[in-house]
Parts: structure tokens; C-alpha cells; sequence
């Protein structure tokens, strides 16, 4: 009988405990109001990541290669033919273009793409960001070296 009057009254502790923690936890979060800019700004991080990493990834009509293997022949030597477009490097400046457009632009975003030798500029897409911004870059590794594609979201 005294075990289960016990057990009643530890039950009875928890809950108690469990109440006074979502409590605080609640005020916390009343007080702090920071909880729609963290979701804003983890939200913007993977627009801009998960776009880089669509650009990079799409299949084009130039010989069905990716962008990223398009940026590399054009790096390594240019040495796909895209048709009437010609070279692999007008070819993927000109789809690079379009997509950052069609995804970014349509949403009334400015934004900063740019590609990056090992310390020269190569390419670039719209107007570096004044004030703050989200970033993603992306390694692109072939076999004469290594490039660099970078996406800045502005805010």
C-alpha cells in the first residue's frame, strides 16, 4: 500500500517537473522572439543550397552532360561542341544564366554566382550583396586542378 502511495507521489513530482519545464521553455521562447528570423535564415540557407546544388547537377542538351561537367571541359579545355550555341564555356554561361534567372529572378531575389580558378575569378552571375547574405559553395575537382562555384543569396 505504501509503495503504491509512493509511486502515486513521484508520478504526481513528474508531472510537475515536466509542466514547469514547458513552462520556462514557453517563456523562453515569448521572450526571445528570435524563433521566425532562425527559421527564416536556416530557410534561406537551403534555398541557396539546394539551388547551387541544382545548377550543378542538371542534365543539359549539350551532349546530355551536367553543368558541372560543362564548367570543367570548359576550365580543362573546351572540348564539347554544343551545337549552334558552339563551345562548352558559352554554353553553360548562357544555362547558368537562364536558371539563375528563372529560379531567383522570378522570386524578385538578388543574388551574386561566381566561379573561381584557384585564385582568379573565372565567371560571375548578378551584383555582389551589400549587407548580409546566404552562402554555399561547391567544389568542383577535375583532373588539371580545382574550381570553386559560389552562390550568395542577399537579404
Amino acid at each position: 500500500m505504501n509503495n503504491v502511495k509512493a509511486q502515486s507521489e513521484i508520478m504526481g513530482l513528474a508531472i510537475i517537473m515536466i509542466l514547469i519545464a514547458m513552462g520556462i521553455l514557453f517563456a523562453i521562447v515569448f521572450f526571445t522572439g528570435s524563433s521566425d528570423k532562425g527559421f527564416t535564415q536556416i530557410a534561406e540557407q537551403e534555398l541557396v543550397s539546394n539551388t547551387l546544388n541544382s545548377i550543378l547537377q542538371t542534365t543539359t542538351d549539350c551532349k546530355g552532360q551536367t553543368v558541372e561537367l560543362l564548367i570543367k571541359d570548359c576550365e580543362g579545355g573546351n572540348q564539347f561542341s554544343c551545337g549552334a550555341t558552339g563551345s562548352s564555356c558559352d554554353y553553360v554561361k548562357t544555362e547558368i544564366k537562364t536558371m539563375l534567372t528563372k529560379v531567383l529572378g522570378a522570386q524578385n531575389r538578388d543574388y551574386y554566382f561566381q566561379i573561381t580558378g584557384s585564385q582568379e575569378l573565372i565567371e560571375k552571375f548578378g551584383s555582389k550583396c551589400i549587407g548580409e547574405q546566404s552562402t554555399t559553395t561547391s567544389p568542383i575537382v577535375f583532373y588539371g586542378g580545382s574550381l570553386s562555384a559560389k552562390l550568395d543569396l542577399c537579404r
